[in-house]
């Protein structure tokens, strides 16, 4: 069985141009990646596993380097800055990088978020006994 281990490991300055080529060289690995076969004895056959990795453990500083977003303030998505989020109808006609949706959605930060959000509507409940 395989374990999870760090793929690369440098040190060197954090730099938006470094950031975009280590996101090269991952996709590039990612392309190269093989089916896994999986060859089950009792039944006499194979099972091939193809997989679908995605950068989607990353921080916004790291997709704001990667993507054309320069400001944590901006939406790497759609482009949109603070001001604009606050209008529904502005957000929905927005065109939308299709390319960033890889990122959209880190784990780790939605189960936090969301956990966080839980927390902040059961402050208004009212308790009872």
């Amino acid at each position: 069985m395989k374990y999870c281990h760090p793929i690369r490991m440098q040190f060197k300055k954090e730099t938006a141009e470094l950031a975009k080529e280590e996101t090269y060289v991952a996709d590039e690995r990612i392309k190269k990646l093989e089916k896994t076969v999986i060859i089950v004895y009792e039944q006499n056959s194979d099972v091939f596993v193809s997989h679908n990795v995605l950068l989607t453990m990353i921080n916004c500083k790291l997709c704001n380097a990667i993507t054309p977003t320069s400001s944590l303030q901006i939406c790497y998505v759609c482009g949109a800055e603070p001001k604009p989020m606050n209008s529904v109808d502005e957000i929905v006609v927005r065109d939308v990088d299709v390319t960033n949706h890889r990122f959209e959605l880190s784990a780790l930060h939605a189960w936090i978020r969301d956990f966080k959000c839980l927390l902040h509507l059961s402050y208004r409940l009212e308790i009872k006994i």
